[in-house]
Formats: structure tokens, C-alpha cells, sequence
């Protein structure tokens, strides 16, 4: 992201090493975008816009798609990820101190559902292996709330002390999640 809310991107190729600056153009925003990848060559890249709308564009095998326009009213920015080829999901908070989300599957996007969540949000969402999603949210003032969705259902919220930053996955069956607790960070993990 640059200094004037455009969107920025360069990458790393072990054969040449980092690439040039590119300039994505199309969306304003001050918000740190959010990117997921379900195979090689590709990756889908979502902002929220200066109208709050969730936008999305598709680098496939060297180029990069216009922007698209997958609507809700955000209130955060978006977290995004995917758990297999074909399928992404989106998470944001919304005005309304929810948690939005939509998913990609099957060559098209589901209509925005709502997850209800105490005091103000920002999620993050980790997948740590096939049919497998972690949600964690920051409530403001009321530390983490902690949700899983698995064999197609989600399970009741967990509370988890401290202020949470994003949540992550880097095997099947692991999810770290970072938190500071008192100016301090702390790190703690499921598998």
C-alpha cells in the first residue's frame, strides 16, 4: 500500500530476487489488503474501498484481472483465505458489530451471512485443512472470541484472553493466533 491509499505490489522470484514496485490502480483505500492463494499462479486479492464495499481482483498465471465489486458494507478490513482449490473464504466486520462472510465455491460467490459478535470486530480467519475454518475476532475492550466451522457447521464462540492479531495456518490441523496481554505479545496455538 503506498503513502496515498493506492494499491502497491511487488514479489519475490528466488531466480531474480524482488521485482520493480507495480501500481495495481482502480481502488483507494488506507486499509492492509488481504490475499489468498488456492493453487500455483494464483492468488485473489481483496481491499475494502473508500465506500466500504469488499473489492476483489485475480492474478492467474501472469495477469491480473479488473476489479470486482462483491458489495456488503464493511467495517473493518477483510481477512481472507482458502482451505482448497476452488474455494475462498472472506470475513470482515460490519457497522453493525457483526462479522460478514462470503465464499467462493463452485465458480461463484454465496450471498453476504452475518455471524453476531459482541462490541466491535476484526477478524481473522485460518484454515488448517480441508473443510476446516478458524475465526478469530477482536471485541474491543472484551479480548478475543474464537469460532470453527467444521463437517459443515459452526461451533458456539470462545472467549480468549487478550487483544488478538491475526490468525494463521501453517499445516494441517495447526492455528497460531498472536495477542497482547498487558503490552506484552503472546503467542498460543491449536493442533
Amino acid at each position: 500500500m503506498s503513502s496515498g491509499g493506492r494499491l502497491i505490489h511487488r514479489w519475490y522470484d528466488s531466480s531474480g530476487g524482488w521485482s520493480a514496485w507495480e501500481d495495481l490502480g482502480g481502488v483507494s483505500s488506507l486499509d492492509t489488503p488481504a490475499v489468498s492463494s488456492w493453487g500455483p499462479g494464483r492468488l485473489d486479492l481483496f481491499i475494502r474501498g473508500s465506500d466500504d464495499a469488499l473489492r476483489h481482483r485475480v492474478y492467474d498465471n501472469g495477469g491480473w484481472s479488473a476489479w470486482e465489486n462483491l458489495g456488503g458494507v464493511l467495517g473493518s478490513p477483510p481477512a481472507a483465505v482458502s482451505w482448497g482449490p476452488g474455494r475462498i473464504d472472506v470475513v470482515a466486520g460490519s457497522l453493525r458489530r457483526t462479522i460478514l462472510r462470503r465464499w467462493y465455491e463452485n465458480g461463484s460467490w454465496s450471498a453476504w451471512v452475518t455471524a453476531p459478535v459482541v462490541e466491535n470486530v476484526q477478524p481473522s480467519i485460518a484454515s488448517p485443512g480441508p473443510g476446516r475454518l478458524d475465526v478469530v475476532a477482536v471485541a474491543y475492550g472484551y479480548g478475543l472470541r474464537h469460532q470453527r466451522y467444521e463437517n459443515g457447521s459452526w461451533s458456539n464462540w470462545l472467549i480468549v484472553p487478550g487483544d488478538g492479531y491475526p490468525a494463521l495456518s501453517w499445516g494441517l490441523g495447526r492455528m497460531d493466533v498472536f495477542v497482547t496481554s498487558r503490552g506484552v505479545v503472546q503467542h498460543t496455538w491449536y493442533s
